[in-house]
């Protein structure tokens, strides 16, 4: 803002134009490095490694059995 000299119209293309190269400089970066990912549907169709409804389940268990000792 330091650098900006001029009445309100001005202001409003200078900052128009401060947001579209910032836009522009950001799709540009994407461009460049893709995302690494996949279809997230076949995350679905694969087995977790680990019960993790069970395993909080245990840890309430021992967070109870704790508290009573």
């Amino acid at each position: 803002l330091d650098r900006f000299s001029g009445d309100a119209d001005r202001f409003r293309g200078w900052a128009a134009r401060i947001a579209r190269n910032r836009s522009l400089d950001h799709l540009r970066m994407r461009s460049r490095r893709p995302a690494i990912g996949g279809d997230e549907t076949e995350l679905t169709t694969r087995a977790a490694e680990s019960d993790t409804a069970g395993d909080a389940i245990e840890a309430l268990d021992t967070d109870r059995t704790m508290s009573l000792i």
